[in-house]
C-alpha cells in the first residue's frame, strides 16, 4: 500500500498596496476592501490581474471618496464574484462600466450613492447578476424594463431610495427573484400592482412607505409563492375582510407601527397558513370573535402597546397552534382563564405594564400561570397587580390565591348603579422667558368645576432620562379666578441653566358635582428648552385637538346608557370625529358602537344583566390622546331591600286596621243615635184605646228611620 503526501493548500494572503492613497484590509478569505481616490482605481485593477490563482480576490468592495462618475471598464481583465462601489457621490454609471470582466459577476452593490434612476444599461452586460444592491441612493422612479437581461437575479434591495412611482413593467422578466426589499420609500397602493411580476418572489419588505387606509383583498396583487411580507411602519387604519386574498402562502406578516384599530371579521379568512403574525403598535382596542379565525397554524402573535383592556376568549380561543403571545403595555385588567387556561401550547406569555385587576376573577388564571412550568422566570416576573390598592406593584406569583378576593355584592346583578369617571386634562397652551422668570400659561379641562392648586414639579432632560430638580407649592383657588379656565405660573429660573430641557408639571386638587371626593390632575408640558423668547411661544398643536373630559354609564331597567364628554375649543361638526365606544362584561366583548362627536351619548338595549366595562376612544379627528378612558358600572344588590318590603308592609297593615276600626267605631255611634230616636217616637200613648190604632213597633221603628 502506498501513501500520497498532499500538501497543505497555501494560506490566502491579503494583498498590499504601497501607495499611501490605498487603504486596504481583508477581514475576510478572498474579501478585500479598499479605500481610495477616484485616480487610483486602474492601480487596484492592475494589482488584481496580477495576482495568482491561489491569492485571487473574490469579493472587492470599493470606497471610492469623490467618484460621480463610474468609468468605462474600470477592472477589464479581472476576475471577481461580488463587488461593492460606494462613492457617497456617485450620480451615474457608464454604459460600459463592466465591461472587460474575465467572468460574470454573481454580486453587484452600488449603496449610500447619489443615483437618481436606475443604471439599466450598465446592467446588460451583468447576464450572470444574481444579487443588487442599490440601497440608500435617490431613486425616483423605476421605469419599464429598469432591471432588463438581469434574468438570473434572486436578490434585490431598493430600500432607502424615494421610489413613488413604478412602471407596471418595472420587474418584468424577474422570474427566478426570491427577495424583494423596497423598505423607505413613498409606494402606495396604486403602484403595488406593478409587483404581479415576481410571482417567485418569497420575501417582500414594503415596511415604512405610504400605504394608508384598509389593508384589503386588493392591497397587493396575487403572489402565490409569497413567504414573509413587511407592510410595518406604514398608515393601515383597519384591516378588512379576506384581507391580501392573493398570498394565501403567506407564513409571516408584520403590520407593527401602523394606525389598525379595527380588525374585521374574517380579516384573516384567507391567510390561514400564517405562522406569525405582528400587531405591535397599533390602536387595536378590541378583536371579535371571529378576526382571528381560521388562523389555526399561527405560532406566534404579538399584540404588544396596543390599548387591549381585556383578554378575551376572542382572542385566544381560534389559535389551536399558539406557542408565543405578546401582550405588554395594553390596558389589559381582565383576563378570560378558562380559555387561556385550557392552551396547554402556550410556552411565553408576556403581561408587562397592565393593570391587571387581581380579584377572585383572576384567581384561575393566577394558579395556571404561577403552576405552568414552561414558563420563564421573565415571563412570570410580567404579571404585576394595579388593583386592589392593597396589591397595587405585587407580582402575580407572589400573591396567594386566597388574596384574590371579590368585594362583598360583587356578583350581584340587580339595583342601579351610576358610575362617573372625570378625566380632567391641564394643557400648556404658552410658555415665556425673559431671562429670569418663566411664565406658563395653563389651560384647565371645563370638566373641572372647583379646583385649588397643589405644587408644580420642574424636571430636567438629561440624555434619555428626566430628573426630578425640585418641586414648587402653588397657592390658588378657582373661585378667585377671573377665569378658571386658564392658569398663570411664573417661576423664577434661579440656578436653572439656558439651553437645558425642561419639562413642566402642575397638579391640581379638583372637586367633583358628584361626589365630594377630591381628585389629583396633572399636566405636564414637554421637555421646552429654556431658550429666551420676545413673545410668548404657544406650545404647537397645528390644528384644533378633541380630548374625552368625561366618560359616564349607568344602568337601570336593563338599558345602559353612555354619555361622553368632549372637550374641545369650538363647536364639533366634523364628520370625521368619531367616538368608538366598546361594552365588555366578564372579560367578553358584548357590543361595539361608533358615535358622532356632535351627539356621543347612546342606550344600549338587549344586554345581559351583569357588570359592564366601558371604553371610549376619539378616532378619526386629530387628538393628543394616547390611552382609553374606562369606566366600570357595577350592578350590586340593593341592600336593605328586605327591611323596605317589611316597613311597607306593615305601612299598609297599619292603614288597613285605622280604617277598619274607623268603620266600626262610625257604625257603633250611628247604632247608638237610631236607637235613642225609636225610645223618643214610638212609646205607648195612655190615651189610646183602640186597638186598630196601634202600630207594631218594628214595623213604626222602620218606618221612623226611613223618614230620616
Amino acid at each position: 500500500m502506498s501513501i500520497i503526501a498532499v500538501a497543505p493548500a497555501a494560506e490566502w494572503k491579503c494583498p498590499e498596496f504601497s501607495e499611501t492613497s490605498i487603504s486596504c484590509s481583508c477581514d475576510f478569505p478572498h474579501t478585500l476592501r479598499c479605500t481610495t481616490q477616484p485616480s487610483r482605481l486602474t492601480t487596484i485593477s492592475e494589482k488584481l490581474r496580477l495576482l495568482p490563482e491561489e491569492e485571487a480576490v473574490s469579493l472587492l468592495d470599493l470606497t471610492v471618496e469623490n467618484m460621480t462618475v463610474l468609468p468605462d471598464s474600470f477592472l477589464a481583465g479581472t476576475s471577481l464574484h461580488g463587488l461593492v462601489i460606494t462613492s457617497g457621490e456617485l450620480r451615474n454609471v457608464s454604459d460600459r462600466a463592466f465591461r472587460g470582466l474575465l467572468q460574470p459577476l454573481q454580486a453587484l452593490g452600488l449603496p449610500n450613492n447619489r443615483l437618481g434612476s436606475v443604471p439599466s444599461d450598465s446592467f446588460l452586460l451583468l447576464w450572470g447578476l444574481e444579487r443588487l444592491d442599490l440601497s440608500n441612493n435617490g431613486v425616483v422612479r423605476l421605469n419599464g424594463g429598469s432591471f432588463r437581461g438581469l434574468n438570473n437575479l434572486t436578490f434585490l434591495d431598493l430600500s432607502e431610495n424615494q421610489i413613488s412611482e413604478i412602471a407596471a413593467d418595472a420587474f418584468a422578466g424577474l422570474k427566478r427573484l426570491k427577495e424583494l426589499n423596497l423598505r423607505s420609500n413613498r409606494v402606495t397602493a396604486n403602484v403595488a400592482f406593478a409587483l404581479s411580476d415576481l410571482q417567485s418572489a418569497e420575501e417582500i419588505d414594503l415596511s415604512t412607505n405610504a400605504f394608508a387606509g384598509p389593508l384589503r383583498n386588493d392591497t397587493l396583487p396575487p403572489l402565490p409563492s409569497l413567504r414573509t411580507l413587511n407592510l410595518a411602519n406604514n398608515q393601515f387604519s383597519s384591516i378588512r375582510q379576506d384581507a391580501l386574498t392573493g398570498a394565501s402562502s403567506l407564513l409571516t406578516l408584520s403590520l407593527n407601527h401602523n394606525h389598525i384599530d379595527v380588525l374585521e371579521d374574517h380579516a384573516f379568512r384567507e391567510l390561514s397558513s400564517l405562522e406569525t403574525l405582528d400587531l405591535a403598535n397599533n390602536h387595536i382596542v378590541t378583536i371579535s370573535g371571529s378576526s382571528l379565525a381560521h388562523l389555526s397554524h399561527l405560532t406566534k402573535l404579538d399584540l404588544s402597546h396596543n390599548f387591549l383592556i381585556a383578554l378575551t376568549s376572542d382572542i385566544i380561543a381560534p389559535l389551536t397552534s399558539l406557542r408565543v403571545l405578546l401582550l405588554d403595555d395594553n390596558d389589559i385588567s381582565i383576563i378570560a382563564s378558562e380559555d387561556l387556561t385550557e392552551k396547554s401550547t402556550i410556552e411565553k406569555l408576556t403581561l408587562s405594564d397592565n393593570p391587571l385587576n387581581c380579584d377572585c376573577t383572576l384567581s384561575d388564571f393566577a394558579v395556571w400561570f404561577n403552576n405552568a412550568s414552561r414558563f420563564g422566570a421573565d415571563d412570570l416576573k410580567t404579571a404585576v397587580c394595579m388593583t386592589p390598592p392593597n396589591l397595587e406593584n405585587a407580582l402575580l406569583i407572589e400573591v396567594p390565591p386566597s388574596d384574590l378576593l371579590c368585594e362583598e355584592g360583587e356578583d350581584g346583578d340587580d339595583g342601579q348603579v351610576t358610575a362617573h369617571v372625570a378625566e380632567a386634562q391641564i394643557v400648556l397652551r404658552a410658555f415665556n422667558f425673559d431671562g429670569s422668570v418663566v411664565t406658563l400659561l395653563w389651560s384647565i379641562d371645563p370638566v373641572v368645576h372647583s379646583f385649588t392648586c397643589d405644587a408644580l414639579f420642574l424636571y430636567e432632560q438629561i440624555a434619555t432620562r428626566e430628573i426630578l430638580l425640585h418641586s414648587t407649592p402653588l397657592r390658588c383657588n378657582s373661585s378667585q379666578l377671573v377665569d378658571p379656565s386658564t392658569l398663570t405660573v411664573r417661576l423664577p429660573t434661579g440656578a436653572l441653566q439656558e439651553y437645558h430641557r425642561y419639562r413642566y408639571c402642575v397638579v391640581l386638587l379638583a372637586g367633583s358635582k358628584y361626589s365630594d371626593e377630591m381628585h389629583l390632575i396633572l399636566g405636564c408640558s414637554e421637555a421646552i428648552p429654556l431658550i429666551r423668547t420676545e413673545t410668548s411661544v404657544p406650545q404647537p398643536s397645528g390644528q384644533t385637538y378633541i380630548r374625552i373630559a368625561a366618560l359616564e354609564a349607568n344602568v337601570s331597567y336593563n338599558v345602559l346608557r353612555v354619555s361622553v364628554h368632549l372637550w374641545n375649543d369650538m363647536t364639533i361638526t366634523d364628520v370625521k370625529c368619531h367616538v368608538a365606544l366598546t361594552v365588555f362584561m366578564m372579560g367578553s366583548l358584548l357590543t361595539q358602537h361608533t358615535l358622532n362627536c356632535s351627539d356621543p351619548e347612546i342606550a344600549i338595549t338587549g344586554l345581559p344583566q351583569g357588570h359592564y366595562h366601558v371604553c371610549a376612544k376619539v378616532r378619526t379627528y386629530p387628538t393628543t390622546e394616547t390611552k382609553l378612558h374606562c369606566v366600570t358600572v357595577k350592578a350590586e344588590k340593593l341592600r336593605g331591600t328586605s327591611g323596605s318590603l317589611l316597613i311597607v308592609f306593615f305601612v299598609l297593615l297599619s292603614a288597613f286596621l285605622m280604617v277598619g276600626v274607623c268603620l266600626l267605631f262610625r257604625k257603633l255611634i250611628k247604632r247608638s243615635r237610631l236607637r235613642s230616636t225609636a225610645h223618643q217616637c214610638f212609646l205607648a200613648n195612655n190615651d189610646a184605646d183602640d186597638d186598630d190604632h196601634k202600630q207594631h213597633p218594628r214595623y213604626a221603628k222602620l218606618q221612623t228611620t226611613t223618614v230620616m
